[in-house]
Order: structure tokens, then C-alpha cells, then sequence
């Protein structure tokens, strides 16, 4: 039943042991633990009561009474660093199993830990780890071109001021050169997985709960997980990595039916995007460059360019970046510009029909805004993305970060132009008086002040927020043609409420935003539900390559078959 003699039980919702045969019943007959505690012996795949497992000898009278052992059998995390750790099995508890009991209010700060790579491929990479679970493998970008790292290769959580670990299917680590299935590692300990070595931080730290609390509401509002395995400074890692002009070249090259590249070859990690970064640097150069010829020369012919120029810079960026996070590059870039233009016209046309039709402006003021305009928006993302070979989620993160990026765009040139506008009517309207080339100083100052603020707000508001409601509509859409009961659908709804709400509490003047802290942390809170969209998205990815390499395998099964019966027939015809 159990050749090696190694039992381990559950405790609540802790595993412990090992603990042999005889200590086991020794702790079943003197009540220490149940009879229906649920155990399992070391290579076992699932938990079994103990009283059904040892139904015999619990029925049979007890041998005489044996001391039991100083040190009280302790779970594999309680072992000392400089022990070897021993590999608990990795049944998973059945129903049976007791339940897990409702843990008392969260606290108000939750233990993490730093992790990171100090030596191989993914040297450099830094991981934080706290309580809720986090997978590290090619999900997380890391091991990407290393044979030995899996998928899922190792889930960690930090618990008890220790980093619990399991290994996942097929997977493995290195430790004091074992390789245990679970168990735990202490502050400053190493391990090995694939290539590279991993250390665990000399000391841990506290987050805040109410961090966790808020992302949690904010997963469950928007059908999304917990971010596994994301790192901003991964993600942008190689921002400023030198690349040949070829490169840069072929990198647009994508989304036609000649050059869009099998689904196989889809990144489904994090992607490392690094042109938005070319694209924001060089475009405000531009602007740099027609702001200085406007302060030098006050001509009033460099005010169109400025104002669209500094309107554009930190919008374009951002599609650039949707464009980058779009693994399936089923997209062209042309498209993707096409639709920027004529979705931000489409949009501003059809806000503006909603604002005059509808009395909400007379009613809430400028939250109004939040539910006129993220309308306004998905409809044009409805009405000009027609194709329905279109349907990744990441796609529709891609359409609708275009839209928000058109309308923004179209949006704070019209600011920029009001901005530049007020004094001049101010002073023919005789409310202030200029002279000559002061009146245009003044004016251009409020002018590029008003382009600089709305273009690096810009990523956080319109582009995301349409991103969001895309994005949500194509996790229901898929590949079928638009209905319009797909905009009832709860799991839609729920998530669309969030970019209105944004919104409308971005625009709510009632709600003070000193040093602009209230728009940045809507953007935060904008962003960190993209990123929740984006981790589906390429969750989908690997899903639709997953069934690509089932059809090509039951291809070729029936491809062997057909042949192997037409070698077959013949001799069987013989007999």
C-alpha cells in the first residue's frame, strides 16, 4: 500500500508529515487527530480518509502503547534551512477534505518578499510574492527559450515568513541538489529552475492590504484573475535595446493575409514592447521642435502643427503600444491608423449628437461625460470594425485603444485651440488688455501649458477606458458577428461600468485633485484592469494554439490511418 512508509496528513488546511504508519494510528487512537482525517501516502494523487485506509487496524484492538516522540511530527516548511527539504506528495484534497474555514477580516497589511534572478537567461528579472499565489514560468515571460521551464512551473506564495512552493506538472526545481515537488524556502535561500538561479530576499516587507482588497473588487468587476507573473520593469525591459534598421523594418510588416504569422507563433507570455517608446520619443522631438520656432517667432502659421503635434505625441504612443501587446499581429498597421483617424471623427460626431438628444449635462454636469462619451465611443468601435475574422481579445483591446487615442486627440487639439482662443476674446471683448506681442506670449503660455497636462493624462483616460469597454465586448463577441443582446450580457456590463465610472469621477469637480494625484490614480486603476484584459487575451492565444495543435494532430491521425489501411488491405486480402 505504501512500500516506502512515509504518511502524510491534512491539518485543517496544512499538510504535514512525514510521519510513519505507526505514528499515524499512534495519533488517530490517542484523539490527536480524527479517524476521517484525510491522509495519503507518499505517491499517492489524492487524499483518502484515514479510517477507510486503515479500516482493519483502526477495528483491531491497539498494541501496547508506545511513547510518543519528543518532537511532534511538523510540517515540511517548519524544516531548517540546512536540512534537505523533502518532497511532500502533491494530492489534490478531495471534497471530502475539510473545509477551508473563512479567514477574519483582511488585515490591514499583508507580508511579501522579493525574489529574484541572480544568475542564467533570466538574470535581472524581479518578482514581488505575497500571500495570494503567483505562477512563475513561460506564462511570466520567464525561461522563454529554455527547454527545461514549463508553462506552469512553479506556483509560490509567502506565508509564515517562509516562500511555500509546489512545482507543476512535468516541472522541477533544484535545491541543495534535490529537486523537491513542495515545500518551502527561507529569507536569503537559492534554487535552481532550467537555467537560471533564483534567490529569495534577505528580508521581507509589507504591502498594503487595501491594495490587494481594491484589486480583488476590481477582478471580480471585470471577469479578470490576478496578474500572474507581471512585472512593469520585465515588460519594458528592452525599451532602449539596440535593434539594425531591418528589424525596425519587418516589425510592422503583419496583419494581411500574407504576412500574418501562425497563431503558433504567437507570443502568450507578457510581451516586451519597445517602438511606442521610438514613436513617443520622436514624435515629441517634433513637438519640441515647432514649440521653440513658436517662442522664437510667434508666427501665428506654427500654431496648427503645435497644437497637433502636441496633441498627438503621447496618444500615438500609446496605440503603438496596444499595437506591440497584440500577439497574433493579425492587424496591419495601416488599419490600425485608419481607424484612429476616423473612429476619433466618428466618435466626437456621435458625443455630440448624445449630448444634444440626451438632458445628462443639465443634470450631472461634466460627469455627464462618462456616460455620453464611453457610449459614444464603443458604438464607434462597434460600427467600424465590421470584420469578423477580427476575434482576439487582444484585438478588441487594439480597436478600442485607437478610437479612445482619435477622440482624445481630436479632443485636446479643440482644448489647445480654446486655451489659445480665451485671451484673445478676453481682450476684444474688452475683459483684459495686451499689447502686440504680449497677448500672443500669453495666450501660446496657456496654450501649451493646456497641451502639455491633456497629453500626459492622455494614456490614462480615453485610450484606456475605450481599450476596457473593446476589450470586454470581444471576450463575449469572439468570432461571432455583433448582436446587440452582446451588450447586455452581464459579464460585458460589469466591465463597462468601469471606464464610465472612471469617467465620470475623472471629470467630477467636486472631488478635488491636488497636484493631479486623483487622475493618476484613476489611470492606475484604468491600467491595472487593461493589463487583467490583456493577461485573457493571451490566455485565448494559447488556447487557440492548443486547438491548432489538436487538429493537426488528429490531421495527421487520420492521415496514418487512411494509409496504413490502404498498405493493410491487400494482405488481409490475401488470407
Amino acid at each position: 500500500m505504501n512500500p516506502g512508509g512515509q504518511w502524510y496528513y491534512l491539518d485543517g488546511n496544512e499538510s504535514r508529515g512525514p510521519v510513519s504508519q505507526q505514528q499515524l494510528l499512534d495519533l488517530i487512537r490517542s484523539s490527536r487527530i480524527p479517524a476521517d482525517t484525510m491522509v495519503a501516502g507518499a505517491g499517492w494523487q489524492q487524499w483518502q480518509p484515514a479510517k477507510a485506509v486503515f479500516a482493519d487496524m483502526l477495528a483491531a484492538p491497539a498494541p501496547a502503547p508506545v511513547a510518543p516522540p519528543q518532537h511532534p511530527p511538523t510540517t515540511v516548511l517548519q524544516q531548517p534551512l540546512a536540512s534537505p527539504i523533502v518532497s511532500a506528495p502533491q494530492p489534490q484534497p478531495q471534497p471530502q477534505a475539510k473545509p477551508v474555514v473563512e479567514a477574519a477580516p483582511m488585515p490591514t497589511a499583508i507580508g511579501a518578499v522579493q525574489l529574484r534572478c541572480i544568475a542564467g537567461p533570466d538574470n535581472g528579472k524581479v518578482f514581488v510574492v505575497s500571500a495570494q499565489e503567483v505562477t512563475l514560468g513561460r506564462v511570466a515571460g520567464i525561461g522563454q527559450n529554455d527547454a527545461a521551464v514549463a508553462d506552469h512551473h512553479v506556483m509560490l506564495s509567502w506565508t509564515n515568513n517562509m516562500l511555500n512552493f509546489r512545482t507543476g506538472p512535468n516541472a522541477s526545481i533544484q535545491i541543495n541538489g534535490m529537486t523537491p515537488s513542495q515545500g518551502a524556502l527561507m529569507l536569503g535561500q537559492t534554487f535552481t529552475m532550467g537555467a537560471s538561479t533564483w534567490q529569495v530576499s534577505n528580508q521581507s516587507f509589507t504591502l498594503g492590504g487595501l491594495l490587494d482588497s481594491v484589486g480583488s473588487r476590481l477582478n471580480s468587476l471585470a471577469s479578470t484573475e490576478k496578474l500572474e507573473g507581471f512585472s512593469l520593469g520585465e515588460m519594458f525591459s528592452e525599451v532602449f535595446k539596440k535593434r539594425s534598421q531591418e528589424e525596425v523594418d519587418e516589425y510592422f510588416i503583419c496583419g494581411t493575409s500574407k504576412t500574418t504569422p501562425p497563431i503558433e507563433n504567437a507570443v502568450t507570455g507578457w510581451p516586451k514592447p519597445w517602438f511606442f517608446m521610438r514613436v513617443l520619443i520622436f514624435m515629441g522631438l517634433i513637438y519640441f521642435g515647432f514649440l521653440m520656432a513658436w517662442q522664437q517667432f510667434t508666427n501665428m502659421n506654427l500654431l496648427p502643427g503645435l497644437m497637433m503635434m502636441g496633441s498627438l505625441v503621447f496618444p500615438l504612443a500609446t496605440v503603438i503600444l496596444f499595437f506591440e501587446l497584440n500577439t497574433p499581429r493579425n492587424i496591419s498597421f495601416h488599419y490600425t491608423l485608419g481607424l484612429l483617424c476616423a473612429g476619433g471623427v466618428v466618435s466626437l460626431f456621435l458625443s455630440l449628437v448624445g449630448f444634444k438628444v440626451s438632458s445628462l449635462s443639465a443634470i450631472l454636469g461634466p460627469p455627464a461625460a462618462g456616460i455620453v462619451e464611453e457610449i459614444g465611443k464603443l458604438l464607434t468601435v462597434i460600427i467600424v470594425v465590421r470584420n469578423m475574422k477580427y476575434k482576439y481579445v487582444l484585438n478588441g483591446l487594439l480597436f478600442g485603444a485607437s478610437v479612445g487615442a482619435g477622440f482624445a486627440i481630436f479632443e485636446s487639439a479643440g482644448y489647445a485651440f480654446n486655451s489659445f482662443l480665451e485671451p484673445v476674446m478676453a481682450v476684444v471683448s474688452g475683459r483684459a488688455s495686451f499689447r502686440g506681442a504680449n497677448l500672443l506670449a500669453y495666450a501660446g503660455g496657456e496654450m501649451t501649458s493646456n497641451i502639455v497636462l491633456r497629453g500626459l493624462l492622455s494614456p490614462f483616460c480615453h485610450v484606456a477606458w475605450t481599450a476596457i469597454a473593446a476589450g470586454a465586448l470581444w471576450r463575449v463577441k469572439g468570432d461571432k458577428p455583433f448582436q446587440p443582446a452582446m451588450l447586455f450580457d452581464p459579464k460585458f456590463l460589469k466591465a463597462f461600468m468601469i471606464p464610465m465610472v472612471l469617467h465620470m469621477i475623472w471629470n467630477a469637480q467636486f472631488i478635488p485633485s491636488r497636484f493631479w494625484i486623483k487622475h493618476l490614480l484613476l489611470g492606475v486603476v484604468g491600467w491595472y484592469v487593461v493589463f487583467g484584459i490583456v493577461q485573457q487575451g493571451l490566455k485565448q492565444v494559447r488556447a487557440a494554439q492548443l486547438e491548432q495543435v489538436k487538429e493537426e494532430l488528429s490531421k495527421t491521425q487520420s492521415v496514418i490511418s487512411a494509409v496504413t489501411g490502404r498498405h493493410l488491405a491487400p494482405s488481409y486480402a490475401t488470407r
